[in-house]
Parts: structure tokens; C-alpha cells; sequence
């Protein structure tokens, strides 16, 4: 039976003697494979609109709103683009807000939504509401069928901030996998053929990056933290293994992996359940490129079955280190700049740096140590299929055992 502080001391050592190429491969994964997505959320989310959306609360913002109405003699729904974008303006001018696509965006909640929805902020504490949002992208692709999400945020008696957090937290790794499924979807309700091939387009090309780059280096990544922890030194071209070696096959199997996740996303408790069901798979994958799909997937399912909820809990043992660094530094330009945008963008850089120096390789390099875990009790229980995990080098004190356990039973000639 696994403990969480016995994989994070081994995670620890394993991290201290190839630091800098741990970060650097992590951080390549960010960028070019879409993971650890939550490290820059202050690069990619403090945009000038989200900034401006932070300087003015929801009582000033429904006053700037209602001066543009006044311009548009009374009536937003009525006015025209040009008499609507002389009214942003005039009133963009006298308050001195230069990004007026800030305006327009609360022009046009305001006269879906009401004056209510001007509270909303872009950019939240946990970066997980707004335009990224992978709940809020399903959320829209699931009011086009006319069947809004509304009724689920009520039945688990949480806000739509609050759900769009959870799903977002779980679903992080594979946000690039929701976005083609919703792209897909939303081609079954449009007529305009112009819109239609824009989104196969979009869809297209995700499609091809996630298959073809995100899927084999997230595998790669896997491989080269299982070869980092027994040998110190790995270099990170390790993670391009899969290119080398041109096996193709685990492109396939990841790519299946991911939309099963996404579809049992829709979900949301079915997408939780088969995330971990199938969280073994890029380790598998990594250490037995060659493995046929079903004994891939049948194999993941046993090493977690009775390991899920565990596992879940290992994820949310790191999030006190983002939690601590964030209110140390927001208390600290609280001091700096008193109550101001300037609280929550230092809190995000610096819980976003920490994330990027130390939390990502050691959180990857944790989950490596319970493949290990988890691998030796597939093998050692003749889990059906164990002898697809052939790497034997990968563990080499599994290794010593079971050459000492063999020794012990051959008998003496």
C-alpha cells in the first residue's frame, strides 16, 4: 500500500539531481504540448480587457454601461454599430480607458444578461473562470442543442464559478481534446457553410497538433521522468523518444484515451472517474510503446482500480503550496499597493513561478514514482497482461528482487 509521503520524498530525491532538466522539459510541455496550463495563466488570461475588467467593480461598470445607453438615446438593442461605437467612445474617452473591446464586452452581457452579470470578472483568484474555461465551452456547445447546464450547477448546489473551477481543475490535460469534441458537436448545428468550414478548420488542425505533437511528447515526457529517477542525468531529448523511434501506435492510443475523457467529461463525475481510470495509460505507453490499445487500457484500469480516490487526493496534496504562496504574496502587495488589480496579478505571477520552478517536474516526478508503485504490484500479482511491462531497467531494485527471489528457489546441482 502506497503513502503519499513516501512517493513525494522519492519524487524529491529524484528532482535534486537533475533539477534544471526537469523544469526545462515541464516547461517545454507547457508551451508546445498545452500542459501545466494553470503555470501561465497570468501570461495567457491578463490580457488589457481582463486588467480593465479588475479596475472597475460591477456598480462601475453598470454605470459606464448606462452612460453608453444614454448615448444610444435609451435603448442598447436598438442602436446600430455606428451610433453604439460613437456612444463607447465618447464615454471610453471621458474615463480614460484606452481598451474600449472592454466596453463593448460589457455592453453585450449587459443586454443578454442584465446589469447582475456585469459582476463577472474574467480573471478569478484560481484563474479558472472565463473565456478559457473548459466548462464554459462546454457549457455553450451544450445550450446550442438547447439543453443549458444550469440544472447540474443547481443539483450539486454550487455557483457556475464554482462548477467551472472543479471541471476545469480535473479536465487541465486534456482542455485541447474538450475543445475538438465541442468544435465537432457545434458543426451539427450550423447552416452557414461559411462557419461550418471555419470550424472544421479549427478543428482540423487541433486535431493534428494534439495527435501528432501534444500526444507523443506528453508520452516522451513520461519516459523521460521514468528514466530521470533510476538515471541521474537523463537528457531532455528523451522526450522526443517517440519521433526517433517512429511508433505510431501510441499516438492512436492516446488520442482514444483523451476523447473517452472528454466525452465521459460531459459528464462531469464520469469524466472524473475515467481521468484516473486511465491515468496509467502515457506511462504504459512509455515504457512499451508497442502495447496493443486494449491491454494498454485494461492494464491502467487494474493498477488503479481501489487507487482512484488516492490518487485524486495526491492531486490536491500540491495545491496547499500554490494556496500559501498566493496569500503570502497578495498580502505582501497588499502592503505594496493597497487594494488594487495589482493584488491578484502579483498572487497569480508568483503561485505561476512557483508552479514553473519547482511544482510541475515535482508533481510529474511524484506521479512517476506511483506508476513504479503501482507497476510493481502489477507484476509481482501477475495482473493480466504484466508482461507487457518488459522494461526491466525502468526499476531496478524490482529488478534485484526478483533476480534474488529466483536465485533462492533454483535448486543447488
Amino acid at each position: 500500500m502506497w503513502k503519499r509521503k513516501e512517493l513525494k520524498q522519492n519524487a524529491k530525491r529524484s528532482l535534486k539531481l537533475n533539477y534544471i532538466a526537469c523544469i526545462a522539459v515541464c516547461f517545454i510541455m507547457v508551451f508546445i504540448a498545452g500542459e501545466y496550463q494553470s503555470s501561465v495563466q497570468f501570461i495567457l488570461k491578463y490580457d488589457t480587457r481582463n486588467v480593465v475588467n479588475l479596475k472597475y467593480d460591477a456598480e462601475q461598470k453598470a454605470q459606464i454601461v448606462h452612460e453608453i445607453e444614454k448615448q444610444c438615446d435609451g435603448d442598447l438593442k436598438k442602436a446600430d454599430d455606428k451610433a453604439l461605437n460613437e456612444a463607447i467612445d465618447k464615454v471610453s474617452e471621458k474615463y480614460k480607458i484606452k481598451h474600449k473591446d472592454s466596453l463593448k464586452s460589457w455592453v453585450e452581457v449587459y443586454k443578454q444578461k442584465g446589469v447582475s452579470a456585469l459582476n463577472f470578472k474574467e480573471v478569478t483568484f484560481f484563474g479558472a473562470s472565463g473565456e478559457t474555461s473548459n466548462w464554459r465551452v462546454v457549457k455553450r456547445t451544450l445550450e446550442m442543442f438547447g439543453s443549458g447546464t444550469v440544472v447540474i450547477e443547481k443539483k450539486i448546489n454550487l455557483t457556475e464559478d464554482q462548477v467551472s473551477y472543479l471541471f476545469d481543475l480535473l479536465t487541465k490535460n486534456i482542455t485541447s481534446e474538450i475543445g475538438i469534441v465541442c468544435y465537432l458537436f457545434r458543426l451539427i448545428t450550423f447552416k452557414d457553410m461559411v462557419r461550418v468550414l471555419i470550424y472544421l478548420f479549427c478543428a482540423l488542425l487541433s486535431m493534428l497538433i494534439a495527435v501528432f505533437v501534444a500526444a507523443p511528447l506528453k508520452v516522451g515526457e513520461r519516459r523521460f521522468f521514468l528514466e530521470n529517477r533510476t538515471y541521474h542525468g537523463t537528457n531532455i531529448g528523451r522526450i522526443g523518444f517517440l519521433f526517433k523511434v517512429r511508433y505510431f501506435k501510441p499516438t492512436i492510443i492516446m488520442l482514444l484515451r483523451n476523447i473517452y475523457i472528454s466525452l465521459w467529461s460531459f459528464t462531469i463525475a464520469g469524466g472524473i472517474i475515467k481521468y484516473y481510470e486511465y491515468a496509467m495509460i502515457p506511462f504504459i505507453l512509455a515504457e512499451n510503446p508497442k502495447i496493443d490499445r486494449k491491454k494498454a487500457f485494461n492494464l491502467s484500469r487494474q493498477m488503479m482500480m481501489g487507487n482512484k480516490f488516492k490518487c485524486f487526493l495526491l492531486d490536491i496534496s500540491f495545491y496547499p503550496w500554490i494556496i500559501v504562496t498566493s496569500a503570502v504574496s497578495a498580502a505582501v502587495a497588499l502592503l505594496i499597493f493597497g487594494f488594487a488589480f495589482e493584488v491578484l496579478l502579483t498572487a497569480e505571477i508568483c503561485s505561476g513561478l512557483l508552479m514553473v520552478l519547482f511544482l510541475n517536474p515535482y508533481k510529474t516526478a511524484t506521479k512517476t514514482e506511483l506508476y513504479i508503485v503501482l507497476r510493481k504490484e502489477a507484476i509481482l500479482g501477475k495482473y493480466e497482461s504484466y508482461e507487457e511491462l518488459n522494461d526491466e531497467y525502468l526499476d531496478l531494485d524490482l529488478l534485484e528482487e526478483r533476480k534474488n527471489n529466483l536465485t533462492e528457489v533454483t535448486p543447488v546441482t
